[in-house]
């Protein structure tokens, strides 16, 4: 934002106490920022604007998947696979996506995001911890019913 440093909001390790202390605040600007293009994580960037660290990329591995055919001076930095760098064995993998896709998108049988974003969506070149994430996904149990849709989209939308 407007070339200060920016953090993804995807994974966060966070003082709750202070955050708690300033909730007012913070949801106040997150309503003012409702129409910004990142939502929740613009109102982060700006409320904890020079108040914040970033997780070295074996706490927050990102970018393999979905944007990695797009350049990037940060992600050319990470050097995401280099067997050297903390990201080459990572302790949490940051599976990112598409921004806020529309809510047509998340509920089509056809597009199906919620399972092809982390490395697929939208044609992305293949994600190197591909096998792990199908691992986990077969561990949960919550899906989408169909019954459910209608509900969900009104759901959504007032978000």
């Amino acid at each position: 934002m407007n070339g200060k440093p920016y953090f993804n909001a995807g994974v966060l390790l966070i003082d709750l106490a202070k955050m708690r202390a300033q909730n007012e605040e913070l949801k106040q600007l997150g309503r003012k920022m409702k129409g910004s293009k990142f939502r929740n994580q613009d109102a982060l960037n700006v409320f904890y604007a020079n108040q914040w660290t970033r997780l070295s990329s074996k706490w927050n591995a990102q970018g393999m998947g979905t944007y990695a055919r797009y350049p990037s001076l940060d992600r050319d930095m990470l050097r995401l696979l280099d067997p050297t760098m903390d990201s080459a064995n990572p302790a949490i993998v940051h599976f990112t996506g598409p921004v806020n896709p529309a809510v047509e998108e998340v509920l089509s049988t056809y597009v199906q995001p919620v399972i092809a974003k982390p490395w697929g969506y939208l044609g992305a070149p293949g994600h190197p911890f591909q096998a792990e994430w199908w691992e986990a996904a077969k561990k949960i149990s919550w899906k989408l019913k169909r019954d459910r849709r209608e509900e969900t989209i009104q759901e959504m939308e007032k978000i």
